[in-house]
């Protein structure tokens, strides 16, 4: 009769084990921003730079305005602010860029977020590959931290007004909110040192969109010459993609989602099995089969 019983037990056991299976399938760590996964503004991007916009929704991006972004990531620790000044055109006054819409507004077109690398393509088209002006450098940039990535490019004024705003430590509110002087974040000129960037926007043959950033402010000034002369901050626009932790179908490659999202690797990472509900499901089955055995015992 006890071996009867201690058999039982083993065998509810055995069960309440597998059932855990179901109830508690295998989680996986969301997918860091990184490695393609979703960004907020200061992870680490996929270029080993600094994401410092991030959109809940997406906006065009990429040479032709083709495909879709959702974040913007800032050159990182490569692209070091020096003594370093560089010119928007080659040539002093310069030339009005073909095809490049010329941008008397904030809110024109050419300004807009994802717009730079298409922007910056024109330009480099126009004045030709070289590191000595602002658009030929940001666009010969490649990192060599995180993945190398070749799609860094000058961003436009609006995008540059955002990063504008992460250096100020301000909070992203609406994209149209201008920069403020804030607290400074490290790795951009300090106010001594010329803290003025350059867009990717032009406003006419002679003059280019740029930025304060130790004060805020947007204007305009010469492309060349002697007030011609600014910082450069590559940036890269990008998807991020959340994880679908909670869907096993997806974590592991197939479903309606396989190919969405990379294989993570976790599909096969059972440290998440033993879930809260299926725990107290064989702490309550042993219990009640002990109760059941002492029973037993006592009538044999």
């Amino acid at each position: 009769m006890k071996k009867i019983i201690s058999g039982a037990v083993g065998l509810a056991l055995a069960a309440a084990s597998l059932s855990l299976l179901a109830v508690s399938p295998a989680t996986a760590a969301p997918t860091p921003c990184a490695d393609g996964g979703a960004c907020a503004v200061g992870d680490t991007g996929p270029g080993g730079g600094t994401v410092f916009y991030a959109s809940a929704t997406t906006f065009p991006c990429g040479a032709t305005l083709a495909q879709t972004c959702n974040y913007l990531e800032a050159a990182g620790s490569e692209w070091v602010d020096t003594a370093s000044l560089f010119p928007w055109s080659p040539s002093d006054p310069g030339l009005n860029v073909a095809a490049l819409d010329d941008t008397v507004h904030l809110s024109d077109a050419g300004n807009a977020i994802g717009a730079g690398l298409q922007a910056s393509n024109l330009i480099v088209a126009d004045y030709g590959q070289g590191t000595t002006y602002a658009a030929g450098a940001a666009r010969a940039f490649v990192n060599t931290s995180g993945t190398p990535q070749s799609d860094w490019y000058l961003p436009t004024a609006l995008e540059l007004m955002q990063l504008c705003k992460y250096a100020n430590s301000q909070a992203q509110v609406a994209d149209a909110d201008a920069c403020q002087p804030g607290t400074y974040r490290l790795g951009f000129s300090p106010a001594n040192q010329n803290a003025v960037y350059w867009s990717s926007s032009e406003q006419n043959t002679g003059s280019a969109w740029f930025e304060y950033f130790d004060i805020g402010g947007i204007d305009v000034t010469a492309k060349a010459g002697g007030l011609g002369q600014n910082r450069v901050r590559p940036i890269r626009a990008g998807l991020g993609v959340a994880s679908t932790i909670d869907d096993p179908a997806a974590a592991s490659g197939s479903g309606t989602d396989a190919g969405a999202l990379p294989n993570t690797g976790h599909d096969a990472d059972v440290s998440g099995l033993w879930g809260t509900g299926a725990l107290t499901l064989v702490i309550a089955g042993t219990l009640i089969l002990r109760t059941a055995r002492r029973r037993a015992l006592a009538r044999s």
